[in-house]
């Protein structure tokens, strides 16, 4: 009767280890598909037919100029800068991949860094916003070593003739 008693206890036990794998499992599948769906919002934002026309405009022009920009270009500039950010701020709380959004994005992460770098310097000073873009700025660091680390031969000149920092 012990051993009967003993058999049922370990195959609870085993049931009980096997639900909590399953429950692990599922919430891993759940947390998954939130990254999926943050990934694919964010991607296609970035894939946008007029955001793409804007973010070559800005690449064709090379390091901005704020102090002598427009205010619709520094809306523009402001546009991008905070788009940036924001995949910076979702990869930094791991909404997204870091990983698959350097593999995918790294050069474009660059050489809009290289580019908006001036205004977002231009916000921080002028402006007196101190952290304006912080996560862009951390975001472009990680690209350039991800680029460095994985394609060490390339020269990382994106931008208009402009040199990484």
């Amino acid at each position: 009767m012990d051993e009967l008693a003993e058999a049922a206890t370990i195959i609870q036990a085993v049931t009980v280890i096997l639900g909590i794998l399953f429950a692990i499992m599922q919430l891993r599948q759940v947390s998954l598909a939130r990254n999926l769906e943050t990934m694919k919002s964010l991607f296609d934002g970035f894939a946008e037919l007029s955001s793409y026309a804007e973010r070559k405009a800005i690449l064709d022009t090379g390091p901005v100029e704020p102090q002598t920009a427009s205010e619709q270009d520094l809306l523009l500039y402001a546009r991008h800068a905070d788009f940036f950010h924001s995949l910076g701020f979702h990869s930094r709380n791991k909404f997204v991949s870091r990983r698959y959004l350097l593999e995918l994005y790294s050069g474009g992460i660059i050489s809009m860094w290289q580019c908006l770098e001036p205004f977002v310097q231009y916000m921080r000073d002028e402006k007196g916003v101190s952290n304006y873009s912080h996560d862009f700025e951390a975001l472009a660091a990680a690209a350039q070593a991800y680029r460095a680390k994985n394609f060490p031969s390339e020269s990382l000149r994106w931008a208009a003739g402009s040199e990484p920092g």
